[in-house]
């Protein structure tokens, strides 16, 4: 059943994919670059990159590319199975925040928007798209972007953990899925302090590990085993896999108000009851599928492993996602703050 599920949601994927190309290329700006991304250099916003050749000169690791940003240490890899992994994701996070792209009360004519660690693009085109009032940037280390978007959308390469650009113009700041990324939420949430106007909010989705399971029954799952390897070496090399835990204190300690947080659990597979929960756990299970032996790249150099013994463990937990029926879940926050007035 796992296994027909995989391959269907991968029809699937391609299928929106594909319309959603269909349908928006016509009214989207064409970003004339020598590179294949519409990302360009910030002029004027602090510690922004502008996009030399060497930028484009990624490093090949076990076949896979990632990122030649200067000085940032990022563990996932920036090719093409990487991106379409981030395009599904963005289904994922769609499906499980009932199809909105974000929970923040903010108004229809919402002007200034940055998209903190925007990957492909996804989110910050959809948001152009819904809000044309907007206009919208999104940060990332690769330049990996389309060069087909919105005429109120544009990329640039910044290491977000640096100064991001003027400060009080924003009135909405969005991070998604940067646990990976992020050694000081603290510092990234005073950033965007500064940078938000007075009422602006800032926005936060996140997964949180480790996998959890409803029958205490089953300490044998590879899969409950690798996240806690997986959250271990995160946690060696200063990436907290839990923040979501404390973003509330830290949010407030760096001055924000009206915290908002919603938790939903996110099933692995097709386990749980309900239409909307099993077709959640589908893309989960698509997600980590995808993403499971990039992610497991980092046993080696944060716990010492040897690459053989990643790479093992890493199709177990692939075998076992295909197959098991463990009730796994995990975790979803969904939270969002206000600057004061």
């Amino acid at each position: 059943m796992e296994a027909l599920a995989h391959v269907y949601l991968k029809l699937i994927f391609l299928l929106q994919l594909l319309s959603f190309f269909l349908l928006t290329c016509s009214t989207m700006a064409f970003h004339d670059d020598e590179s294949d991304s519409a990302i360009d250099s910030w002029s004027n916003s602090g510690d922004s990159c502008s996009l030399s050749p060497s930028l484009l000169d990624y490093r090949l690791e076990d076949g896979r590319t990632y990122h030649a940003y200067p000085d940032v240490k990022y563990l996932l890899p920036n090719d093409e199975q990487e991106l379409n992994r981030l395009d599904l994701q963005h289904e994922l996070f769609l499906h499980i925040g009932s199809r909105k792209l974000y929970i923040a009360p903010l108004p229809q004519d919402v002007q200034s928007v940055l998209d903190l660690g925007t990957g492909t693009g996804i989110w910050a085109i959809d948001f152009a798209d819904q809000h044309e009032s907007a206009c919208v940037v999104g940060l990332d280390i690769s330049p990996v972007q389309p060069k087909f978007v919105p005429p109120n959308c544009s990329f640039y390469l910044n290491d977000i953990e640096k100064d991001w650009m003027q400060r009080g113009q924003l009135d909405f700041v969005h991070l998604r899925d940067m646990a990976t990324s992020i050694r000081n939420w603290h510092g990234v949430f005073e950033q965007a302090m500064r940078h938000l106007k007075p009422g602006g909010y800032i926005e936060l989705q996140e997964f949180c590990f480790p996998y959890l399971c409803h029958e205490s029954w089953n300490k044998s799952s590879k899969i409950l085993n690798w996240s806690k390897h997986y959250m271990r070496a995160c946690s060696e090399i200063g990436l907290n896999l839990q923040a979501p835990l404390k973003w509330e204190e830290d949010l407030r300690k760096s001055g924000f108000e009206d915290v908002h947080i919603e938790k939903r659990i996110l099933p692995l597979g097709t386990w749980a009851k309900g239409k909307e929960n099993k077709i959640s756990g589908v893309f989960a299970l698509e997600n980590l599928l995808e993403g499971v032996d990039a992610m497991s790249h980092v046993f080696t150099t944060a716990l010492g492993w040897s690459k053989e013994n990643a790479e093992n463990l890493a199709a177990q937990v692939k075998s076992e996602a295909l197959r098991s029926k463990v009730p796994l879940f995990q975790y979803v926050y969904f939270c969002y703050a206000r600057k004061p007035e």
